[in-house]
This record gives C-alpha cells, sequence and structure tokens, in this order.
C-alpha cells in the first residue's frame, strides 16, 4: 500500500483518487529500484520514525550491511509492532475494505470541510491529488492587510506572502505556511510572483470547524472592504473623494487595516 493515498481531486466530492503507481512496478524497474516508504503518515506515528525498504535481495542486503554504521536505529518493540500493522491495515476497518479505503475517506472528508472555509474566505485552493496539504491562491486577500505587516516583510527581504501569514496567524488565528520558499521568484519583473499560502487538514473536526469560523469572519471582512471599494470606486467616477491606490501597493490605505 502506498503512504501517499489522497483525497479526491474535487473539492466538492469524496471520489476515489486515481490509484497510485509504484516505480517499481513499471517495465524493467524493480531490478533498478529500492522503494522507501514510512509509516509516520499512513498511521500517525511520527514520533516513531519507522519506515521500510523493498527492492531487489542484493540492494536490500547492502543497506542492511550499512545499518550498524548509522547513529539513528528505530527500536526494535516499534519495528515489530509495524509489522503487525502493516498486515491488519489489509483487513476491512471500520466499514471499509481497508483502512487504507477508510484514510482516503476520512481524509477527503476533512478536505471537503477545509475547502469549504477557505472559498468562503476569498481564497482559491488548487485541487491537489495528494497528501493532506492544500495550496491556495490568497492574492484577494492582499488588501486587508495592514502596511506596517507588508513593511516588515519588506524590510526582511520577503515577499508579500509572508507578511499575509503572520496577519492571519496574528489576527485570524489561522496558521499558515508562505509558498514563495517553494519557488523561484521572477527575475526580470514581467511575471507578478504567485502569492500562495500552505494549509494542512490533517486535524481534529473541532480544529477544522474552529478554522471555518475564522474564515467565514475574515470573509465578512473581504466583503466589507470590497463593498466599500466599490462605492469609493464610483465616487471617483463622479469626481468626488481620494484616488485608490495612492499609497498601499494593494489597497487604499484608509481600508487596508480595517477589521
Amino acid at each position: 500500500p502506498s503512504s501517499s493515498s489522497s483525497a479526491s481531486s474535487s473539492s466538492s466530492s469524496s471520489t476515489t483518487p486515481p490509484e497510485h503507481v509504484h516505480f517499481a512496478a513499471l517495465d524493467g524497474m524493480w531490478d533498478r529500484t529500492v522503494t522507501c516508504s514510512s509509516a509516520g503518515k499512513t498511521f500517525s506515528i511520527t514520533g516513531w520514525q519507522v519506515g521500510w525498504l523493498v527492492g531487489p535481495r542484493d540492494f536490500v542486503a547492502r543497506v542492511h550491511s550499512l545499518l550498524p554504521l548509522v547513529q539513528f536505529c528505530a527500536p526494535s518493540p516499534m519495528q515489530h509492532a509495524l509489522s503487525q500493522v502493516l498486515q491488519e491495515a489489509d483487513d476491512p476497518y471500520k466499514g471499509h475494505d481497508s483502512y487504507y479505503s477508510w484514510l482516503r475517506e476520512m481524509y477527503a472528508s476533512k478536505r471537503t470541510m477545509l475547502l469549504s472555509g477557505m472559498e468562503e474566505a476569498g481564497l482559491k485552493p488548487t485541487e491537489g491529488t495528494g497528501g493532506f496539504f492544500v495550496m491556495a491562491d490568497a492574492r484577494r486577500l492582499l488588501p486587508l492587510v495592514p502596511q506596517s505587516y507588508l513593511d516588515a516583510a519588506e524590510a526582511d527581504e520577503r515577499p508579500v506572502d509572508f507578511a499575509l501569514c503572520r496577519w492571519l496567524g496574528e489576527k485570524h488565528n489561522i496558521i499558515t505556511i508562505p509558498g514563495s520558499p517553494f519557488f523561484g521568484q521572477p527575475d526580470d519583473g514581467e511575471l507578478e510572483p504567485p502569492c500562495l499560502i500552505r494549509l494542512a487538514f490533517c486535524k481534529s473536526d473541532e480544529v477544522l470547524e474552529r478554522a471555518n469560523e475564522q474564515f467565514r469572519q475574515l470573509g465578512h471582512e473581504l466583503r466589507d472592504y470590497e463593498n466599500k471599494l466599490i462605492v469609493m470606486e464610483k465616487g471617483e467616477e463622479r469626481g468626488e473623494g481620494k484616488h485608490l491606490h495612492e499609497d498601499h501597493p494593494h489597497a487604499e490605505p484608509a481600508l487596508a487595516s480595517s477589521k
């Protein structure tokens, strides 16, 4: 079984995701491949730091010869426990054909729960097909970020997604990971870098519901800002009020820090 069992590629359903294809299962690859896997994510035992290798006997034998020279070694009781778990995981579990089938459906449900809150807050999540992380385009939220957060990020030579993530954590109790460290920035300045953030849904339903409450509050804040922006733009068309975007790179200053 693969430890990369995934949630549905559709945010609105929990259909079965594409089957994972092991590299060693491809034609001619078994004799050239050592498959490494870990029990940490699949069985929620990351602290055990136990995994396994599967491959041709001579390859695995070479790994065995190296193990005595490695400082870290998983305790034997945990290794024996994992060998038992791997056998039992293929048996029916909680009304499903196997533990892995239950795991997929459980994570699909949690992902659907989190995505609903993210979309309500104005985020545009990607349609991931594996793992329990979600990347989302958060550029729509940038006008809400106070200038002080943007200035602090610029002083540290950080992209704006760092400012956004810090603001979400401090003001909305939503902890996210900025996406910019995962990819390079355009050198020519012609392309505007994306503002992506990463969230995890491997949480209890209670935690996800609290996150969605914060997302709903954030969504109200965003819609209030955008409605005010529309009113101001109509005023500008009539020659009233100050021009938008005079000082703030993403929004009108008086509204950038409104909450």
